[in-house]
């Protein structure tokens, strides 16, 4: 859920001021703090009210009006076919908030995980996985974990080919590109934490 962090008083929110976004929830004091009635109203197609909404909340996170904004899945073909300039919530929050780099994360109780790449074709992605994608999102999987107050993590590298290639049985990208990063990542830290493909 979705949370205005400024609520006048948070005792005198009813549920009848609960609004959908995108499969999320906010909490508003009064449905007249929202400037656009068709968030509330729906005059938009359901294609297009998703993007709609999911772009107020990103204008209210930058405007500091949200803690966080938390997504559920949207049809990325819909927001295609409506000429949405965007792959998904990662490449537009991208753009809306002005930054170089985002990473897209997962977070369960054991497990973490930070994509290098996101919403692209496979066959595309090898030509991704340079050194300083790698690292981009190396420093994106630290910054989270300091987030989540993990202070020693562990990080580990998936292998990208079947079986992590089996020294280039199944593909080379392991041996080309995961290996070396690793090594120099390693080579150039105090603390060995990263682990090879898996």
């Amino acid at each position: 859920s979705l949370f205005l962090k400024k609520l006048s008083n948070c005792s005198k929110v009813r549920s009848d001021k609960v609004v959908g976004i995108t499969g999320m929830t906010i909490k508003s004091a009064a449905l007249k703090t929202f400037s656009d009635k068709r968030l509330i109203l729906g005059g938009q197609s359901k294609i297009i009210r998703s993007y709609s909404f999911f772009n107020k909340a990103i204008d209210w996170a930058n405007n500091g009006l949200l803690n966080a904004i938390v997504t559920a899945p949207i049809n990325k073909m819909s927001w295609n076919l409506a000429d949405v300039p965007f792959s998904g919530h990662t490449t537009m929050l991208k753009e809306k908030t002005g930054v170089d780099f985002v990473s897209m994360g997962f977070y369960t109780e054991r497990l973490k995980t930070v994509l290098a790449t996101v919403h692209v074709p496979f066959k595309d992605v090898p030509d991704l996985l340079t050194y300083s994608c790698l690292k981009q999102a190396l420093e994106s999987c630290l910054e989270f974990m300091c987030k989540l107050g993990v202070k020693c993590p562990k990080i580990a590298v998936a292998g990208l080919n079947p079986h992590a290639s089996e020294d280039g049985l199944f593909g080379t990208e392991e041996n080309e590109i995961l290996i070396p990063f690793v090594k120099r990542i390693n080579s150039d830290s105090d603390e060995k934490g990263m682990f090879g493909e898996f």
